[in-house]
């Protein structure tokens, strides 16, 4: 099960974002340096505003969180879900989301290329099927929803 209980015992806090005006800035954690959240890789990320999960996201790629965390610093200039979370921020009348993440490795896997005939073993990125997945564990509970997730509204 997925829930903020499960999310503080076993994910790591890796910062908040602090809103201020029509942006948000991302602080990380107390020893955290930039250079620790690209080395996580791939994560799944929970966003938590007073104690409830608003958020499951993924970040990946070459910077991973890193690069999220500066799309999400555009705020109000950035996109749909920016604006979103700006919003109902502004409706709580709150100005701190803290955030929370897991690592997800990337499985290797064999692959035999039907071009080449070239037997190849990859690794498999898989951070997008597990933030699919706990997102439909937390929202099984008809008392949960994801108000920053755009896409499900």
């Amino acid at each position: 099960m997925i829930n903020l209980e499960t999310v503080m015992k076993k994910a790591t806090y890796i910062g908040r974002f602090h809103l201020h005006g029509v942006s948000m800035s991302f602080i990380r954690a107390p020893g955290l340096r930039r250079k620790d959240i690209i080395e996580l890789g791939d994560i799944v990320y929970f966003m938590v505003v007073n104690g409830k999960i608003y958020k499951i996201g993924k970040a990946g790629g070459a910077q991973g969180f890193a690069g999220r965390a500066g799309t999400y610093a555009r705020g109000r200039l950035g996109d749909a879900t920016n604006i979103r979370i700006m919003d109902i921020m502004q409706d709580l009348d709150e100005t701190e989301i803290e955030v929370w993440a897991i690592k997800v490795p990337r499985p290797m896997v064999t692959f035999n290329c039907p071009l080449t005939g070239v037997t190849m073993t990859i690794p498999v990125s898989i951070h997008k099927d597990i933030e699919s997945i706990y997102t439909n564990m937390f929202l099984e509970l008809e008392e949960n929803d994801l108000p920053f997730c755009h896409q499900l509204s």
